[in-house]
């Protein structure tokens, strides 16, 4: 399993924008293959600083659905961050 893990900040006052954007993604995302879940997360003690994770059978999985997002969940989305999201790619090795 490989988890995509992309850190965010929202624009000041974007937050909520931020996360209806990232609901819509996830939705947008779901039932693409090889795609077990996604995760929207927000910093406890920061309320503009988000994670947004997805958890992949494979990375060729994730590159073949690469892309496929509309390009109207994509254009909210940039609109509510501040600045681009880091991207981190971890494979898992143990899980219980």
């Amino acid at each position: 399993m490989i988890i995509y893990s992309y850190e965010m900040t929202a624009q000041v006052g974007k937050a909520s924008d931020l996360v209806q954007a990232l609901r819509d993604m996830r939705s947008a995302m779901s039932g693409y293959n090889g795609l077990h879940s996604c995760k929207i997360l927000r910093k406890s003690k920061n309320e503009n600083e988000f994670r947004f994770t997805e958890d992949w059978q494979s990375i060729d999985d994730h590159d073949k659905s690469s892309g496929s997002v509309p390009k109207e969940v994509m254009e909210r989305l940039r609109a509510a961050l501040a600045g681009k999201p880091q991207l981190n790619i971890f494979e898992v090795l143990e899980e219980a």
